[in-house]
């Protein structure tokens, strides 16, 4: 299994976006394919990613603690479960950010119909404050992002263990 820098692996995931992860991922799971003749090479793992992107990598995470555990590395069943909180969480943040910006809209639309039925003039200076809601809109990927780098070390780790052992 190939050792790799952590500090580096982690840096080239944040300067590309995560699309470094994608590449990781697809590395690792090749890794793994060899060692334990389990799962899809590196191109399979691709393409399941493109084409169910969410719903493979839980399950990737979930199952590849196991595979490590297979191939000699410490089994940490905590990868999988750090990957869900992390998506879950991001998403429900988002979800919450939405909501108070719709409320915030919708109580701003009302009151706009209100003046115009009064016969008064309104003007856009009344807008409401949308900024925690937009806020909450941009921490729930970045807590998704954060959860998806901390499992991402964590198998680092686990793999450089097997390396270490080899």
């Amino acid at each position: 299994m190939r050792r790799r820098n952590i500090a580096i692996m982690v840096l080239l995931t944040v300067l590309t976006g995560g699309i470094y992860y994608l590449f990781w991922t697809c590395s690792v799971q090749n890794q793994i394919k060899r060692t334990t003749g389990r799962g899809f090479g590196g191109v399979g793992h691709f393409f399941m990613i493109f084409f169910f992107s969410l719903i493979y990598l839980l399950y990737w995470h979930f199952v590849i603690a196991g595979r490590i555990n297979r191939a000699g590395g410490p089994r940490n069943r905590l990868i999988g479960w750090i990957y869900f909180l992390g998506y879950v969480g991001g998403i429900v943040v988002a979800v919450v950010g939405m909501s108070m910006i719709m409320s915030d809209l919708i109580n701003w639309l009302e009151y706009m119909v209100d003046v115009v039925e009064a016969g008064g003039t309104f003007s856009f200076d009344t807008f409401p404050s949308l900024g925690f809601g937009l806020v909450l809109i941009f921490i729930g990927p970045l807590i998704s992002y954060l959860a998806s780098l901390i499992a991402q070390i964590m198998i680092q780790v686990s793999i450089n263990r097997i390396g270490r052992s080899q």
